[in-house]
């Protein structure tokens, strides 16, 4: 055994394969079969797996406890199952999602993730050879920007390596060539800056990672180790993409750790010719031997490859389909001619008739739905400066379970391929991709409350759709163009968009956004935050709401439904 062997622990190199039937076994773990085994690593094995009832193929790590930490004890299975909660919270369209964890009817512990069918980014170099400056800084950017959102939940991961970086087949993928999204995968060795060191399940007096991406400091000062690190790991990942060689490799621990203190390895550009001078000296910090010479955060790294995204002739920026630009200028089109942003002053809520006024029984004024339809409303729909009061006299429904595996109990699939996963311990639910959950008929008097949040760069739309009667759809929603927009907008029968109100908003990223709808005698009243939007004359019911996600990633919380009914579950 060499002293590398002895020193390292490597929880998870994919590298032995097998398509045999015969590795099948029943673990006992529950809802999910187990088929294949796809890996082998010091640390366990990995299987693929199903899950039948969703009907989801899962990537299974079962894991043995006393090749992570032989003097664990009777406290393994608890920090076991602390680390797991703190990796199942991690919801990123960059990082493999967690679904499922616990022990085996063996006691082995397990992890359930998502399945990647797909090569790492180490297969992909070796097998197209150094990838383009544009590409390379692209994936870089995912894989930082993934980085960032597990810190900002207090993980750090420690052995961040192209054979940890997952590719996921994506039609549109990248760029026109690259048809993948980068995944961070194999959290297995993650850290919780809320831990120390001795409870962490995988430290254990061990030097963690692998030797050629590691940071410096995790040789010789583990407790030492910090966001940093992941961003020595990441500059290597670079470096490979630029290169197709690592920038640090041998078979003596020794000689790996001498040449990173001294920063000595090939220069990039003397390999790769496009790699130029800005490029090269952000590499340069990244992979600098001492912490505090690397970029500070992971904003100013992402800060940086933007600047260098924005150089002339550098990325071929992938555009929007035509079809979505035709959109945007029917919504702008509509929203010039309606001029109800830019040309009226704001609505100003009335406070003497707050949309909810008390929560005492003898309070409660009754609002009764029209016994005869509504005229139709033939004119192009305006906001209107119209306000009715309400009283819900008893606790709104909340519509978000606690229920990890079913934060949607209550919901209905209303078509799209998007996960709903609960977030930050049940106050909300993300919905991560493109597709809608519908809740149940509605009653003719009601008011939804929540909020929302589109959480990354790529994020294109998220909110509420209401459905009605006549095949009409109405949306209330956040929309991603260069900046963040409050947009409602109508949908007829015969498919035709027009926007009601196309607002932007003074906020960024991650930032919920309260909302208010509140609906009766035909009277849809729209409220943001605090700001009374105004009021829409719909001309017929509204019997069923909806979420929805497009090409996005996007929080809901706190999602409360008062009606008629005093709080009570509506009828099916």
């Amino acid at each position: 055994m060499t002293d590398l062997q002895k020193t390292v622990v490597d929880l998870d190199p994919v590298d032995i394969f097998s398509n045999g039937k015969d590795d099948r076994v029943d673990l006992g773990i529950p809802e999910i079969e187990l088929d294949e085994i796809i890996g082998r690593g010091g640390a366990g094995v990995v299987y693929r797996g199903r899950q039948p009832y969703l009907k989801r193929d899962v990537a299974v790590k079962v894991l043995n406890p006393d090749t992570l930490d032989p003097n664990a004890g009777s406290h393994f299975n608890e920090r076991f199952q602390r680390e797991a909660q703190i990796l199942a919270n991690l919801v990123h369209p960059n990082i493999v999602s967690c679904y499922q964890a616990g022990l085996t009817s063996t006691q082995q512990p397990y992890i359930a993730m998502e399945f990647i069918d797909g090569p790492t980014l180490d297969d992909y170099i070796k097998a197209e050879g150094h990838i383009s400056v544009a590409l390379a800084l692209q994936i870089t950017l995912n894989i930082c920007e993934a980085l960032k959102y597990a810190y900002s939940k207090k993980i750090i991961h420690r052995d961040i390596k192209a054979e940890n970086i997952l590719l996921k087949p994506d039609a549109s993928g990248l760029s026109d060539e690259f048809h993948y999204i980068p995944k961070l995968a194999d959290l297995g060795i993650a850290r919780s800056t809320e831990m120390n060191l001795e409870e962490n399940i995988t430290v254990a007096g061990m030097v963690v990672g692998t030797p050629g991406s590691m940071a410096p400091e995790q040789f010789y000062s583990p407790e030492k180790v910090g966001f940093p690190a992941d961003i020595y790991g990441l500059g290597c990942v670079l470096y490979q993409m630029l290169t197709a060689r690592k920038p640090f490799s041998g078979n003596k621990l020794a000689d790996i750790v001498t040449r990173k203190l001294d920063q000595n390895y090939p220069q990039p550009s003397s390999i790769n010719s496009q790699v130029e001078p800005p490029l090269q000296q952000l590499l340069g910090r990244m992979l600098a031997p001492d912490i505090e010479d690397r970029p500070s955060s992971y904003q100013d790294l992402i800060a940086q490859i933007e600047n260098l995204l924005k150089t002339p002739n550098k990325v071929a920026k992938k555009s929007f389909p035509t079809g979505y630009y035709l959109l945007a200028m029917v919504v702008i089109v509509s929203v010039a001619g309606y001029g109800y942003w830019s040309n009226t002053p704001p609505l100003q809520e009335q406070p003497d008739s707050p949309i909810v006024e008390a929560q005492k029984p003898d309070e409660t004024r009754q609002v009764s739905a029209p016994e005869a339809p509504l005229p139709t409303v033939d004119t192009p729909p305006k906001l209107q400066d119209i306000k009715r009061a309400l009283v819900f006299s008893q606790p709104p429904t909340s519509l978000i379970s606690k229920d990890f595996a079913a934060p949607l109990a209550d919901w209905q699939d209303a078509g799209g391929n998007a996960s709903w996963i609960t977030e930050d311990e049940g106050l909300g639910v993300n919905g991560i991709g493109s597709g809608s959950k519908a809740y149940k008929v509605l009653p003719g008097v009601w008011q939804l409350r929540g909020s929302i949040a589109l959480l990354t760069q790529e994020s294109k739309e998220a909110g509420i759709a209401l459905f009605m009667p006549s095949g009409k759809k109405l949306t209330y929603s956040l929309k991603q163009l260069g900046k963040i927009y409050l947009s409602i907008t109508l949908v007829g029968a015969d498919g035709e968009l027009t926007s009601i109100a196309f607002k932007p908003l003074q906020t960024g990223l991650q930032t919920q956004q309260r909302f208010s709808l509140t609906f009766a005698e035909g009277l849809l009243q729209f409220q943001a935050g605090d700001d009374f939007i105004g009021a829409l004359e719909l001309g017929e019911q509204i019997d069923h709401f909806a979420l929805f996600v497009e090409q996005s990633t996007a929080s809901f919380r706190g999602l409360e439904l008062f009606t008629k009914e005093t709080g009570q579950r509506t009828a099916q």
